[in-house]
This record gives structure tokens, C-alpha cells and sequence, in this order.
């Protein structure tokens, strides 16, 4: 990993650190190092809301020219969205709200860390989003709020499940790419997929408490078109839809 290179400290990556060493890092001119500092954050704000597991020290580096450093693009994201979810999707029709908030709220972990009682521990991605120690972490939230809005991320997320419904429903991919699932199995995954975007884009951006995130995703005319979709069932038309306009 090139996380630590050029700087006088070890690789040590609790969030201060990170700050710390982008700071110090002698091929960053002061104008890379802004971004740098932004860049880490904002991929930090993607990771809290995809869930990524994997984060750690080495995914995340420096690209170099010229004797110069450059935060390097966003790489190596195969950790994110649960994926190995499709194992206990059962659990998902046994109990949804359930099975959502604790993907919402606990878990996964974030692996970058901060010290707690003596040791350096993994973080909690809720805690740090909502947290007020890190100021560039709180320009960013502001600045992300300001370019990516609820209502575009869901038409996303939708339009996304769908497509990858379409495929593996009718091009009979199921046996290939999931494991053998069976249709209902596969059709609580695609709505697991897009609820769990939904509430974690929420969750980590605004204060609602999660009883009220999960009433506004799943009351939402464009989910409940989705799950008609992917069911086929007769699914309830009413609604409570709060994000405006088509």
C-alpha cells in the first residue's frame, strides 16, 4: 500500500492519522493535499452508504508523476453491497425490518479505526457520519447533500435492481450466478438490494431515526412498483410519498 509512503510516520490508519499523513506527505503539493483530504473523505461517504467491509490501508493510495503524488481514483470496491448476503437471504422474508436496521445501524464495521480504552479499534460507520470530530468529514457530508440528491440516488438503485432482475430472470442465469437460488429467494434479494441502498443512503445522511427511514423506503410509489414487479403479486398502491415530483 502506498497510503504511508513519503511521510515520517508508520502506517497506523485511525482517521486523524489519515489526515496526519496526507498532510505530511512531502510529493503533495499544498493544492493535492486539499484534495487529497477531500478525496478520502468523500470515498468514506460512498463507502458508509455501499457498506464497504474493506477499506483497510492498502485500498487507497497515490498515483505519481513527475516526482509529484496525486490521490489515486476510488479502486477495489468488491467488499461493498454484502456479498455474501444471498446466503441468509431467507432471514430477510422471516423478519425485513429486522434484518434491514441491523445492516443499517451495526454492521459492516468500517476498518479504518480509532482508539478507544487503550486500542485501536474498528469504527461504526453511523457513529462517525453522525459524529462532530472530523471537520472535513462534515464539509464533505455538506458538499455531497448539495450534488447527489435522495430522489436521484433512488431512481439509480431502482433502475439498477431491475436491469439485473431483467437479466437473470429471463436469460434463466440464476443457476450460474447465484447458487442455485430459487425465484422467490432471488426476488427478496433484488428487494433487499434496493431497500438497503435506500435506508443506508438515509441513514447516514440525515437525522430521521430508522423507523421512519424504513416507513418513507418502503411506503415509496417507486418501491412498491418495484416489488410488483419482481413478485408479480398484488402489492398495496397506497403510499406515502415524501421525496416530490416524478
Amino acid at each position: 500500500g502506498q497510503s504511508s509512503e513519503n511521510t515520517d510516520i508508520a502506517k497506523d490508519y485511525t482517521y486523524l492519522n489519515i489526515e496526519h499523513l496526507i498532510d505530511q506527505h512531502n510529493k503533495l503539493n499544498n493544492l493535492n493535499k486539499q484534495i487529497a483530504i477531500n478525496s478520502f473523505w468523500d470515498t468514506f461517504i460512498l463507502d458508509s452508504i455501499f457498506a464497504n467491509r474493506d477499506r483497510h490501508g492498502e485500498n487507497w493510495g497515490y498515483l505519481y508523476l513527475d516526482n509529484q503524488a496525486r490521490i489515486a481514483p476510488i479502486f477495489d470496491n468488491g467488499g461493498s453491497l454484502f456479498p455474501d448476503v444471498f446466503k441468509i437471504i431467507k432471514k430477510y422474508s422471516v423478519d425485513r425490518y429486522r434484518f434491514i436496521e441491523d445492516r443499517v445501524a451495526w454492521f459492516p464495521a468500517s476498518l479504518m479505526k480509532e482508539f478507544k480504552d487503550g486500542r485501536c479499534r474498528r469504527t461504526n460507520y453511523n457513529e462517525i457520519m453522525h459524529g462532530d470530530k472530523y471537520a472535513a468529514l462534515s464539509q464533505r457530508i455538506q458538499v455531497f447533500k448539495t450534488q447527489v440528491s435522495f430522489k436521484y440516488f433512488k431512481s439509480v438503485v431502482l433502475k439498477a435492481v431491475t436491469q439485473f432482475y431483467d437479466l437473470a430472470t429471463k436469460e434463466n442465469l440464476l443457476s450460474y450466478i447465484l447458487l442455485d437460488l430459487s425465484y422467490k429467494d432471488f426476488s427478496d434479494l433484488c428487494e433487499f438490494y434496493a431497500l438497503i441502498m435506500m435506508t443506508r443512503f438515509l441513514q447516514m445522511l440525515t437525522d430521521l431515526e430508522f423507523s421512519k427511514i424504513y416507513a418513507v423506503c418502503t411506503q415509496d410509489s417507486e418501491f412498491i412498483e418495484l416489488e410488483r414487479y419482481i413478485y408479480g403479486d398484488c402489492v398495496s398502491t397506497e403510499s406515502t410519498n415524501l421525496f416530490g415530483g416524478d
